[in-house]
């Protein structure tokens, strides 16, 4: 088990822009997706029968 001063030294180890960058890469798909589906949305007409 990793001591928790050890995996803070660790974090402050990490280099804090390639962190942001491949968090950033991961989630492109995501965030291609949520573009596509707020494009649609802003398209799209709801009628809600009342």
């Amino acid at each position: 088990m990793i001591s928790t001063q050890k995996l803070v030294k660790q974090m402050l180890s990490l280099d804090m822009t390639t962190h942001h960058a491949t968090k950033l890469k991961t989630r492109q798909a995501l965030l291609a997706a949520l573009d596509a589906a707020i494009e649609i949305d802003t398209k799209a007409t709801i009628t809600l029968n009342t």
